[in-house]
């Protein structure tokens, strides 16, 4: 059987376009293009699972685990907690992202802020909804409209729409009050 030869180079050139125009003009494919080329170039990736992320770590199990990191931490009191380590990565569970800072109390997580690319906040959205299920919306005067899940031991907050003088940030908060312990129930 011969093969016709315009159909044998139109199948030819179907299989050269199509892996190119998936990687350049789909949004799945230029994430993981970025992603790549992130990882080439040397920059560190983090994958954390937040839905069984309690206040329970404590910094040096936290430190241990993502040693790979070039982790800078002081001690700053803040809102989140006592102490805070920041370390620059190129991606985060798949999405390429700038840094992340852990925040801790009395040596326990308390919260954590991942700077991620403008750009991929709808997959990243979509990514949270599939692994922690639809958010609830959250809308408080005067300020932004903010998506909440809750997780084992807190909640993940992102801001509904990200605009050009944002900065993109994904928040986990862990349910603990004010003297660092974890609370019974995840209030919101």
């Amino acid at each position: 059987m011969k093969i016709n030869r315009l159909y044998k180079n139109l199948m030819l050139l179907a299989m050269v376009i199509a892996p190119a125009w998936w990687l350049l003009l789909t949004e799945d494919g230029q994430r993981r293009t970025d992603t790549v080329m992130l990882w080439l170039l040397g920059n560190p990736t983090m994958e954390m699972n937040l839905a069984p992320l309690t206040t329970e770590f404590k910094e040096g199990e936290l430190m241990k685990l993502f040693a790979s990191l070039a982790w800078e931490c002081a001690d700053r009191p803040s809102y989140f907690g006592d102490r805070l380590c920041r370390a620059e990565i190129g991606v985060f569970n798949e999405i390429p992202s700038r840094y992340v800072t852990l925040y801790f109390r009395e040596g326990r997580i308390s919260g954590i802020k991942v700077i991620y690319r403008r750009r991929y906040h709808d997959t990243l959205r979509r990514q949270l909804t599939r692994q922690l299920g639809e958010p609830r919306l959250v809308r408080a005067e005067n300020a932004e409209a903010l998506l909440a899940w809750r997780t084992a031991g807190g909640k993940v907050l992102l801001k509904e729409r990200v605009i050009p003088s944002d900065e993109a940030a994904l928040l986990w908060m862990g349910a603990t009050s004010g003297d660092g312990r974890e609370k019974a129930e995840n209030d919101e």
